[in-house]
């Protein structure tokens, strides 16, 4: 097998759990981890915001990993973007990516939380991953901590 001509998630782009993680931080901090700039707060704005000319619709992620049930979703720097917010599910502007094999990444901006499951099965919408998770965040949030 060759390796692909640039590299990019599809392309079998690999990295720890621990590294996602903080790569969606520094998303949800706008641009600054461990107190350092890595990003400037208008490219991360930009980058989790809708960039889809007017007019042009996104159906969601394919399988249970993405949001054909959920919210109206816009795309933003290689992922999702949400377009309203519904009960029980991240608020408007909650930027993400379902992958191929199940995983689940989010950064909602409203709430300030950032969420990541890393699993590997195929076809990703054997389990309802995006939609189970978001619910369960809810519940949580709802109860008497949140």
């Amino acid at each position: 097998m060759s390796p692909p001509s640039f590299p990019y998630g599809g392309a079998g782009l690999v990295m720890s759990a621990g590294d996602y993680d903080r790569f969606l931080h520094m998303l949800q901090n706008g641009g600054t981890l461990d107190g350092r700039r890595v990003m400037k707060p208008e490219t991360v704005a930009l980058g989790m915001s809708d960039l889809l000319p007017n007019g042009v619709a996104f159906g969601g992620v394919d399988g249970a990993t993405g949001g054909q049930t959920g919210p109206k979703m816009g795309f933003g720097a290689g992922g999702s973007v949400y377009l309203e917010t519904l009960p029980g599910r991240p608020a408007k502007g909650t930027y993400g990516w379902g992958g191929a094999a199940g995983t689940v990444g989010f950064v909602d901006p409203v709430r300030q939380l950032r969420g990541t499951v890393m699993v590997n099965y195929f076809p990703a919408d054997r389990f309802p991953m995006r939609d189970d998770l978001v619910k369960a965040l809810a519940s949580d949030l709802a109860g008497p901590l949140g």
